[in-house]
């Protein structure tokens, strides 16, 4: 009965507040023409796919994005019989952004998580690529509030 009424009471509120979202593409001051990718690689193109929502050319600032994208795995340590026991993945995105030609922004956005390895390697592949993808997340975020700064 508790966790209903606590329910009920949370539909009022957000449906009372007029939630709207505030990094959606409908508000955006800005439309995405081009995309130019350094590194042609499947984190790239997450990221292109991620943005490709803002491609609407009817906004007053029309933009260009180069795009380079990195992972780096390494090794941070190994137990005594010489067994891989923890990992860091770093990527690394180098991004311009440019207005009929003219560099307006460029930045590095670097994200890093550490790791430990399993015996199941299925399961290690799965956590992988669920780490990644938090990551990349991360860098689109953090990309598209800065290019609603400009």
């Amino acid at each position: 009965m508790k966790i209903f009424c606590k329910i009920i009471v949370l539909f009022i509120l957000i449906s009372g507040c007029d939630y709207k979202p505030i990094f959606s593409s409908k508000n955006s001051s800005f439309g995405i023409s081009n995309f130019k990718l350094i590194n042609e690689n499947k984190l790239s193109r997450s990221i292109k796919k991620a943005l490709s929502n803002y491609t609407d050319l009817s906004k007053k600032k029309i933009l260009t994005l180069e795009i380079d994208v990195k992972k780096i795995k390494e090794v941070t340590s190994k137990n005594s019989k010489g067994n891989i026991s923890s990992y860091r993945v770093n990527i690394y995105c180098n991004f311009k952004i440019y207005e009929n030609k003219k560099l307006l922004k460029s930045k590095k956005i670097t994200e890093s998580f550490l790791y430990s390895n399993r015996e199941n390697k299925f399961e290690f592949k799965k956590y992988e690529s669920e780490i990644e993808k938090n990551l990349l997340n991360k860098i689109i975020q953090e990309l598209i509030i800065e290019l609603y700064s400009i």
